[in-house]
């Protein structure tokens, strides 16, 4: 018995011993089996164990360094602080802390693992980063990819995302449904950079699951859509498992708008298996309410814009998968060479390649100007042409490709950078490089000469960008050389950066008569009178072309684009004002810059620069209006084709600003879900301008910490009276501190009315915040425009003036309404600049629907310089009786005169809008005749229905007048009463309340002595019909009485059912 129980003990010890003896790889092993394995959804990373005991969590190490194909190696940092952390986690028992201590960047990658070339995929992780530590350190995660032998594909950016500025724990995700082709395994990354001497950053659960592939399509160039085509947008999904899936598609404008919103649902439960893999359906996002123009919705015009669209795939439990796209509309149409070189606009191309997928986009934008860089990094000379290796086509090809429209475009050949076999041959610059080994250099430039051949109109030497020509002798000597070696007399420039940095202005541009051009490279500290100043000291034997390139610079942070956009437009307008003979931008396509993205999408920046090449390629800078004041930039050009006319560019100055007053996380300010609480402590850190604490400027603020994002607790400083006063009063201290010539005015003024002070405060948090608060507009009132005007937004979109007019005639003179976003109004006559003459209506007139004689009054200001005589014609509607039909006028330069218009209006005159014509005839140094139609709104002094209660149509109440068995009648109660204005104190009025139900007679009901602050009612009793189903009462409500007035209100009430 003793040795059964030995035995049986002895056998059940054997797992345990076993147990006992498993290795650390072992051990290893069994924890990737049941933690990182790929599952069905992809994989998961939770930080969680140190199994191999090295320091870093399982399936992660530290990257090796990179070396790049454009020659650039990433190095990375291999000591840092990095550890698994069990105090702060999202999860589970640890997290992955990365101490960032400011030199280098710090990154880490896992393992090569397989993937599904059919799927798409989504990364995603929580991040914190600390507030304190960690200001100054952003985090990018992100995904490389394979391919079948594991060599790594290009890196492409719009697969990882940055993160940066975290309020504790926070969830980003990227989708990624543009795999390569070719991939099969891939690798996430995490890199730290930034400037914090000790960054805390932790990490966490870590996932990247496969998820249905969305693949979006247009079939139109760039997917840019001309102005009257309806957006049509393929939709394909592959990877479809279950019977229904929903379909969310949104799109949202430039100014994060949303136009279009739909859900559209899947159904599968009829496909089988192998029919359900991929499903393909087509989208036309359009709505009378979305995309159409809402300021004028009579019209069938599409809106122009860029419009991110987004499809999110969902079950009936969460989300699953998802893609965006960017489509744009504009105008497209062909256009013409301006002749004799006349070009203004074009565009930089970055290399070679580039070259062979620009020619739908210059068509499109409408450019003849292209500066193409001859040499790349891997250039070879066979039978005296380039060949580049990698197109495996001569530059001939190049310039073949680009062909644009009915016209080869004008192409500037750029020598820069340098192929790599001369790389070491000297010190950077062309120039340099000619005083070197001519047997090495010469076959390149020859080279270049030949394949590019009579196809180029200028050469230039050096990038946009270079800085490497000086005016000394063995450069002038170099330049002799090199122009010797060419064939034609084509024209030659160079590149100069001489007015960038802290040297602006004190380097000499080179000094060459066979120079005919200098680039300039525009930057934000770029002074046009010192660059004036510098080329009049050039230009004593020879006449120079000034040309600029305007970099395109954009942020991968959320709403930047249009800030871009705004920008290259204004340095386009500065430009044109500053008579630069040539404007190129660079770079044409990018990442996070340019006119195009790599994804093959327009960005704002098209459109505003199409804008340019659209609007001003063909004007003269005439001046500015000084009306305007000190707040608003405007300029005036005239078109060269009829210099009668003009157009007129403007913007307010408020927001002009290239550097923020004071600028905190900026993604905190554009994403309006972040709560007051998230951003109390950035408030609460000293400001270094004001030198005070920013809470201090919020009184009473930390109350709606709870519950108001940023963008409504600035509005509560501008609307609350109490915050309100306390904000002015601090900030008047800081006056000088304004950037605005109107703030400071205002401040010095004391404004006096609350309307000004809301204003002035909203001003003032405009400056401070500008991307939080909605344009702020400045009405304009003083400008004459003498004929049909029409103004244009940055995106393109065209609209009238908000005065409508009659017969062609357009109203002289008008508001215009601006705000930080530049606006063009074109189809001006250039006489209006040197005619000034203001018209206002009193705003504050109002006109009632009664026979009294009542008033308008109008001021008007000469703006001239001599004497101003004329007269008004006024014109009323018809059977008004008009006491001023004409109103003469006489006005002493600078003088102003008020003027008053008095009529009757007609009895049958219903209220709403009245239009009352003016011809204005006037005579200065010649004679002036203009029309123009001004709407006031013509009121009823009648209030119909008390406060809270519903004018309708009620079902009969059994047991009042009711029989049992009969059909009951509906009720109707009409109340009215006057309102307590002046004219109607103390006066009583008999009123006539009119039934009208279909199909039947008027049937009318007196209500007699009304009166103001009583209300009196007339009831009807109805027999519902069948005949009144989906139909409307009508009711009118008019005075009666022989020697007052007629008091006119109409109303519709809906019909019940039976």
């Amino acid at each position: 018995m003793h040795r059964f129980i030995l035995s049986l003990l002895l056998l059940l010890s054997i797992p345990f011993v076993f147990a006992q003896e498993e290795t650390k790889e072992q051990k290893v092993e069994k924890w990737k089996e049941s933690r990182i394995k790929e599952s069905k959804q992809g994989w998961y990373f939770p930080f969680e164990v140190d199994a191999d005991v090295n320091g870093f969590p399982d399936n992660w190490k530290r990257s090796e360094n990179r070396y790049m194909p454009d020659g650039i190696t990433l190095i990375y940092r291999n000591s840092a602080t990095i550890k698994l952390d069990s105090k702060e986690k999202k999860a589970g028992r640890h997290s992955l802390f990365i101490l960032h201590q400011g030199v280098g960047v710090i990154s880490l990658e896992t393992d090569v693992f397989n993937i599904d070339n059919f799927a798409a995929y989504e990364i995603s992780s929580w991040f914190n980063l600390d507030q304190v530590s960690a200001s100054r350190t952003q985090l990018q995660m992100g995904v490389l990819w394979y391919d079948k032998d594991r060599k790594q594909l290009p890196e492409k950016t719009e697969d990882s995302f940055l993160v940066k500025h975290t309020q504790g724990w926070e969830k980003f995700k990227l989708r990624i449904n543009l795999l390569n082709e070719k991939a099969k395994y891939t690798k996430l990354y995490i890199r730290v950079d930034g400037n914090d001497k000790n960054g805390k950053v932790w990490i966490d659960e870590v996932r990247f699951y496969k998820r249905p592939r969305i693949i979006i399509e247009t079939k139109r160039d760039f997917n840019i859509y001309n102005e009257k085509d309806p957006f049509k947008i393929n939709v394909t999904i592959k990877g479809l498992e279950k019977d229904k899936y929903f379909l969310d598609i949104e799109m949202i404008d430039s100014f994060k708008v949303k136009n279009f919103n739909v859900t559209q649902e899947i159904n599968l439960a009829n496909l089988d298996s192998s029919n359900r893999k991929v499903h393909t359906f087509n989208i036309t996002p359009v709505s009378k309410f979305s995309l159409l123009d809402t300021q004028r919705p009579e019209r069938s015009y599409f809106v122009k814009g860029i419009f991110d669209v987004e499809i999110i795939l969902r079950d009936d439990k969460e989300e699953i998968g998802g893609n965006s796209i960017k489509i744009a509309r504009t105008k497209i149409y062909e256009r013409t060479p301006i002749p004799n070189d006349g070009e203004i606009f074009g565009v930089t191309l970055s290399n070679l390649d580039m070259s062979f997928k620009i020619r739908k986009g210059l068509k499109l934008l409408g450019l003849h100007l292209v500066k193409v860089p001859v040499w790349g990094k891997d250039l070879k000379v066979i039978d005296r042409l380039l060949i580049n290796n990698q197109a495996k086509q001569t530059i001939a090809n190049v310039l073949k490709s680009i062909k644009t429209g009915a016209s080869q475009p004008q192409v500037i050949g750029i020598f820069h950078p340098r192929p790599d076999e001369l790389k070491d041959l000297a010190e950077v610059g062309i120039l340099n490089l000619v005083n070197a080994d001519e047997k090495k250099w010469y076959p390149y430039f020859r080279g270049a000469w030949e394949s590019f051949g009579p196809r180029v109109k200028a050469w230039q030497f050096g990038s946009d960008n270079d800085s490497s020509f000086t005016n000394d002798a063995k450069q002038l000597t170099a330049l002799d050389k090199l122009l010797a070696l060419r064939e034609g007399q084509l024209s030659v420039g160079v590149a100069t950066q001489i007015l960038e940095g802290t040297l602006s202005g004190e380097k000499e541009l080179l000094r060459h008569d066979s120079i005919k051009f200098f680039n300039f490279n525009y930057h934000n500290k770029l002074d046009f009178d010192k660059l004036m100043q510098v080329m009049s000291k050039q230009e004593e034997k020879v006449i120079h072309e000034k040309w600029i390139t305007l970099p395109l610079k954009a942020s991968r942070e959320s709403g930047n684009e249009l800030v871009s956009a705004i920008e290259l437009f204004k340095r386009v307008v500065y430009c044109r004002k500053n008579n630069i003979t040539k404007i190129f931008t660079s770079p044409y396509q990018g990442e996070f810059e340019g006119l195009i993205n790599l994804k093959n999408e327009p960005t704002p920046s098209f459109l505003s620069y199409k804008l340019g090449v659209d609007y001003l390629s063909e004007v003269s800078y005439i001046g500015s209006l000084s009306e305007f004041g000190d707040d608003v930039e405007n300029f005036v050009f005239s078109l060269k084709k009829d210099p009668k006319k003009a157009i007129l560019v403007a913007w307010t100055k408020r927001s002009d600003q290239k550097v923020l007053s004071y600028q905190f996380s900026s993604d905190k300010l554009v994403k309006v879900g972040n709560k007051l609480k998230d951003l109390y402590q950035e408030f609460k850190k000293p400001d270094k301008m004001f030198n005070h604490n920013l809470l201090d400027f919020f009184p009473d603020l930390n109350t709606e910490i709870s519950r108001n994002h940023l963008i409504k607790g600035l509005n509560k400083i501008i609307l609350d009276k109490k915050i309100r006063a306390s904000f002015l009063k601090k900030y008047d201290l800081l006056e000088s501190l304004s950037k605005s010539p109107l703030i400071r005015s205002q401040l010095k003024n004391k404004y006096k009315t609350e309307e000004e002070k809301k204003q002035l405060t909203r001003y003032i948090l405009e400056e401070l915040y500008p991307v939080s608060l909605s344009p702020i507009e400045v009405v304009q009132k003083n400008i004459l425009l003498d004929q049909e005007v029409v103004r244009v937004d940055i995106l393109g979109n065209e609209s009238p003036e908000t005065i409508k007019y009659s017969k062609g005639d357009r109203v002289p003179f008008q508001e215009i309404k601006i705000d930080q976003y530049p606006v063009i109004f074109t189809g001006l006559n250039r006489a209006f600049i040197n005619t000034r003459i203001s018209i206002h209506f009193d705003e504050k007139d109002k006109i009632y629907s009664r026979l009294e004689r009542q008033t308008l009054h109008i001021k008007i200001k000469n703006h001239y310089d001599q004497r101003m005589k004329g007269i008004f014609v006024i014109t009323l509607p018809q059977a008004w009786n008009n006491f001023s039909p004409f109103i003469p006028f006489s006005l002493e330069k600078g003088k102003s005169g008020n003027y008053a218009i008095r009529f009757i209006p007609s009895r049958i005159a219903e209220p709403g809008p009245i239009e009352i014509s003016l011809k204005t005839t006037f005579t200065t140094n010649q004679k002036y005749v203009f029309k123009s139609k001004y709407v006031v709104n013509l009121e009823s002094d009648l209030i119909v229905g008390r406060k809270g209660e519903k004018i309708e149509i009620l079902p009969p109440r059994f047991g009042i007048g009711v029989k049992k068995g009969k059909k009951g009648k509906h009720t109707l109660k009409i109340p009215v009463s006057l309102k307590n204005i002046p004219e109607n104190v103390g006066k009583e009025v008999d009123v006539v309340v009119t039934l009208n139900l279909p199909g039947e007679r008027p049937r009318p009901k007196r209500i007699p002595k009304i009166k103001v602050g009583a209300f009196l009612s007339e009831t009807f009793q109805i027999l519902i019909k069948k005949s009144y189903k989906n139909k409307k009462a009508r009711i009118r409500i008019e005075q009666v009485g022989s020697n007052t007035s007629s008091i006119y209100y109409n109303l519709t009430v809906p019909i019940p059912d039976e």
